[in-house]
C-alpha cells in the first residue's frame, strides 16, 4: 500500500491509498493520484525520501515494495499571479492553473475583503475571463497580470 501525504503548502492534509505496482512509472502514479485528488497532473510533484521523483522511473527503482507502507509527499505547484484591484492596488495570489475563474475571484476577495459585495470582472491581456473555465484553458500563466473591474448594474430611470 502506498500512502500519499499532500504537503502543507496546500493548507490541507489528504491521505490517499493506492496499491504499489513495482512496474508502474512515477508518471502513471502521478496520473492516478491526480485523478484521486481531483487536480491536474501538471500541478503535482511527487517526492520520496526528500527526493523529487523522476517521472520516467519505475516505483521498483525507488525500492518501495520492500516496505509495508510508503509515504510519498505530494507537492502542488502554485503559480504567483499578480492581480491589480480596481483601486490599482497590486496583490499576489498563489494559484493552481486548474482553478476556475470563480476560484480566483474567491482568492482575490479573501485578500481584499472590501470587494466581497462587488460584481468583479477579471481581465488578462484584454481578454475577459469566463466563469466555469480553468485558468490554464484561458491561457493564464504565472507571468500573467489580472486586472479587475467592478461591474456596475444600473436600474430603470423613471
Amino acid at each position: 500500500m502506498l500512502v500519499l501525504d499532500v504537503s502543507s503548502q496546500c493548507n490541507a492534509f489528504v491521505s490517499v491509498q493506492v496499491g504499489i505496482d513495482p512496474e508502474k512509472t512515477v508518471l502513471e502514479l502521478k496520473r492516478q493520484v491526480a485523478e484521486l485528488v481531483a487536480m491536474e497532473e501538471e500541478s503535482l510533484v511527487l517526492h520520496y525520501r526528500s527526493e523529487r521523483m523522476v517521472e520516467a522511473r519505475t516505483l521498483e527503482s525507488y525500492e518501495m515494495a520492500n516496505f509495508p507502507q510508503v509515504i510519498v509527499s505530494l507537492q502542488v505547484q502554485l503559480h504567483q499571479i499578480v492581480v491589480v484591484t480596481p483601486s490599482n492596488k497590486p496583490i499576489t495570489i498563489s494559484a493552481d492553473l486548474s482553478w476556475r475563474t470563480e476560484d480566483l475571484t474567491t482568492a482575490i476577495i479573501s485578500k481584499e475583503p472590501s470587494l466581497i459585495n462587488a460584481s468583479l470582472q477579471l481581465i488578462v491581456d484584454d481578454t475577459i475571463l469566463v466563469s466555469g473555465k480553468t485558468l490554464r484553458e484561458q491561457e493564464v500563466t504565472g507571468d500573467s497580470t489580472v486586472q479587475t473591474k467592478i461591474l456596475l448594474v444600473g436600474g430603470n430611470s423613471a
